[in-house]
């Protein structure tokens, strides 16, 4: 049995926004290049929030317009609530990145409501039908995250 081991990079998201200032769009999509070339294949490339929350990441849909994605390649958008979902499908993340919370008041401070993360949860039956792969994160008060992937696709087989 051949077993293998896959990365999600995070670097572009996590990495960028939590920068004192707002990176530049070209110089984002010129790191995303740089580890494309460098043959990562799955790429956590921004997050779909609210941009007076987290301006690093105001430019998402811009991004992405100005990235090339090459097949067997897979561009991750982070989402805390369903206009954040529709604003990553639209601009062409086929994974999506979901953020579950484990206390109110944590979820209260961070995305402004309470569970706001359940009817995104609910939308991935329909991420399915869009042959878009989804996964949630679970995010605790010590800030460790433990991923749970759904709607597997073909990049990966996990048992």
């Amino acid at each position: 049995m051949t077993r293998s081991i896959e990365l999600l990079e995070v670097g572009p998201r996590d990495g960028l926004q939590r920068e004192p200032g707002v990176v530049p769009t070209a110089v984002k999509a010129e790191l995303i290049e740089r580890l494309l070339r460098a043959g990562l294949k799955r790429i956590e490339v921004t997050s779909f929030v609210n941009p007076k929350k987290v301006p690093q990441m105001a430019d998402a849909e811009e991004l992405l317009s100005r990235l090339k994605r090459p097949e067997g390649v897979w561009f991750t958008g982070l989402v805390l609530n369903r206009k954040g979902l529709d604003r990553a499908i639209a601009a062409g993340c086929n994974e999506i990145g979901m953020v579950v919370v484990a206390s109110d008041t944590f979820n209260r401070r961070n995305q402004g409501v309470s569970n706001a993360l359940w009817s995104t949860v609910k939308a991935l039956p329909e991420l399915r039908s869009e042959d878009i792969s989804g996964r949630t994160e679970r995010s605790n008060a010590s800030h460790l995250r433990h991923s749970v992937t759904y709607a597997q696709k073909s990049y990966a087989q996990h048992g």
